[in-house]
C-alpha cells in the first residue's frame, strides 16, 4: 500500500463552515503532488468544494470547477458524503 502525500499549508478557514484547514492530502494514487493554484479540494468537515488560489488560500469553487469535480466520481462522492453529514 502506497503512502498518501499530505502537504501542510498556511491555515485558512473553509468559507462554508469556518473549519480551520492547514493541510491537504492527495487521494489520487498515481502522480501524487502538492497542491497548486487552480487545484480543487474538499473541506473534510462540510464537503464544500474549494479551489486553491495563490499562497494556497482557499475559496469556494466556481460552477465550472464543480462540474469538473462531478466528473471525478471518487472526489464527488466524498464531497456529497461529507456534505450530508454536515447538514
Amino acid at each position: 500500500m502506497s503512502k498518501l502525500l499530505t502537504t501542510r499549508h498556511k491555515q485558512t478557514n473553509c468559507p462554508r463552515c469556518s473549519h480551520q484547514l492547514n493541510a491537504t492530502t492527495d487521494v489520487q494514487r498515481e502522480g501524487q503532488r502538492a497542491p497548486e493554484p487552480g487545484d480543487v479540494t474538499v473541506c473534510i468537515n462540510c464537503g464544500q468544494i474549494l479551489t486553491f488560489e495563490e499562497g494556497l488560500q482557499l475559496r469556494r469553487a466556481t460552477a465550472e470547477e464543480v462540474q469538473i469535480v462531478q466528473a471525478d466520481q471518487k472526489l464527488w462522492r466524498l464531497s456529497q458524503f461529507l456534505s450530508r453529514r454536515f447538514n
